[in-house]
């Protein structure tokens, strides 16, 4: 089976339609002077003779200045109402989604803290980092002792402190947490 010839542009252009028509019309206006055996070209001498009188008729018609500024106020106001009725929107203030207050959790025995940042496909969670159980101060990096406290000098990542935080959580893992907790706390809100 042979696919089927794809249309020329050129019969599917605006132009090409227009013309056509106005050609396809003046044929027929011959064909039927021909037929009714008028002279040559009478129906289009009557079309262009009525569309002179249409144009000399209202281009010559007497109204009063008056009317025409009536009418121009008129109209004016009309648009206007349809502009406040149609177009014009009373936009109430867009309320903050419920889960933005949600910045902090304990998740895999450490404190999180985040931010949200709002993006093209909706909320972002950003700044995801360990805070010290202790004072809630954000952890710093340290290549001796891993994550410090800058605030209590407490040590998580070495045997010093004690406690088993020596495995440190993907920062991947735990915004995948928190996105988990917010559809499961927050989703009905």
């Amino acid at each position: 089976m042979s696919k089927p010839k794809p249309k020329s542009k050129f019969w599917n252009n605006g132009w090409t339609i227009a013309f056509g028509a106005v050609i396809f019309s003046f044929i027929l206006s011959i064909l039927k002077d021909f037929r009714y055996k008028e002279p040559f070209l009478t129906t289009v001498k009557k079309i262009f003779s009525s569309i002179y009188q249409i144009i000399t008729t209202i281009l010559t018609f007497k109204i009063n200045v008056g009317m025409i500024l009536l009418t121009i106020f008129i109209l004016i106001g009309v648009l206007f109402l349809i502009d406040k009725i149609f177009y014009s929107k009373v936009t109430e203030p867009i309320k903050d989604p419920n889960f933005l207050s949600y910045k902090q959790d304990i998740l895999k025995r450490w404190l999180w803290t985040w931010d949200y940042k709002q993006g093209s496909n909706g909320y972002v969670i950003i700044n995801v980092k360990p805070l010290c159980i202790k004072d809630e101060t954000p952890l710093v990096n340290n290549d001796k002792y891993g994550l410090i406290c800058p605030r209590c000098e407490t040590r998580y990542g070495d045997s010093w402190y004690g406690g088993d935080y020596s495995n440190f959580e993907d920062i991947n893992a735990i915004t995948i947490l928190i996105e988990d907790n917010i559809k499961k706390r927050f989703n009905n809100q």
